[in-house]
């Protein structure tokens, strides 16, 4: 019995690695071999029509003394900081909303779906709309109590937050 067992037991295994194969080798070839792919090529110095020639931490040297490189660093913390919890926080909430035994549950499904299935181009220009300093929305409802909106997204000292609001 204990041979019939192990006999079937490999015939599970092996089923479950065939099943898994497919995965695994979309897996290799469009996410871990392009990823070990550009970080070996990190360490090289090509232009796409001659030989790879190997700098070693060249690039990393150029990398660092670029100031441009630690303010886009600096952003992106400072947007991921922001906006990975409030998506999280107000994803929770909208969901416990869209749970809740209320009137017109579903108008509010359909206005908050409605992004998802309108293009790009139309979501961009709704939301420089919303945004626009001159004659936006958001200016708009701040000054009917007495606020003076700032640029948003065309001034300098208020385009991370309005991307992290957008987003």
């Amino acid at each position: 019995m204990k041979r019939h067992s192990s006999k079937l037991a490999r015939k599970e295994a092996l089923e479950g690695y065939l099943y898994a194969l497919p995965w695994f080798i979309g897996f290799t070839v469009f996410t871990a071999g392009p990823i070990i792919a550009s970080f070996l090529l990190s360490f090289t110095n090509w232009d796409l029509i001659r030989h790879p020639q190997w700098i070693s931490f060249g690039n990393y040297k150029t990398l660092t003394e670029d100031p441009l490189f630690w303010q886009g660093l600096k952003v992106t913390s400072i947007y991921a900081t922001f906006s990975v919890p409030l998506g999280i926080a107000g994803g929770l909430a909208i969901a416990v909303l869209m749970n809740q035994k209320i009137k017109g549950l579903s108008v509010f499904r359909t206005i908050y779906y409605l992004p998802a299935v309108v293009s790009g181009v139309a979501v961009s220009l709704l939301w420089s709309w919303i945004f626009n300093p001159d004659f936006g929305v958001l200016n708009y409802l701040l000054s009917l109590v007495g606020i003076r909106g700032p640029g948003w997204i065309y001034d300098e000292k208020w385009a991370l937050p309005s991307l992290i609001l957008m987003s």
